[in-house]
């Protein structure tokens, strides 16, 4: 099972944004798929961690601490790729507590996605 891999991809789901989500394993990736320069490019998402604590941490990977601060799980820096390859992780992230959920707001670098040399899609891998 470890080496079948599944997608599914939902077409608009933000102006000019598909939303795909990729099976691997027992693994699932999340991808905002950004199909040109006008597209959408800030998104909140809300995220219900039952007592875990995100903590971005220096090298931009996110931490999922417990109320002892103890490493429970660990998100990768976001990444994102132009269709020709490029990569950058210029992308900024907030997250704001409300109530019993963590609203996470990822901005990608307007100047990276606006550069000439850009070409779309841009895929940004917020997970």
């Amino acid at each position: 099972m470890e080496n079948l891999t599944s997608s599914v991809t939902y077409l608009d789901v933000f102006e000019g944004v598909d939303l795909e989500y990729v099976l691997r394993g027992d693994e699932v990736k999340e991808n905002l798929i950004l199909k040109s320069k006008t597209a959408q490019h800030s998104f909140t998402q809300v995220f219900r961690f039952n007592g875990l604590t995100p903590k971005t941490q220096e090298d931009g990977t996110v931490w999922l601490v417990d109320e002892k601060d103890i490493l429970v799980f660990r998100l990768e820096r976001f990444l994102m790729v132009d269709a020709k390859g490029e990569e950058s992780q210029a992308i900024q992230t907030r997250w704001t507590q409300v109530n019993e959920t963590w609203e996470l707001t990822i901005q990608p670098d307007q100047e990276w996605l606006s550069a000439p040399e850009r070409t779309y899609p841009v895929v940004v891998d917020p997970t």
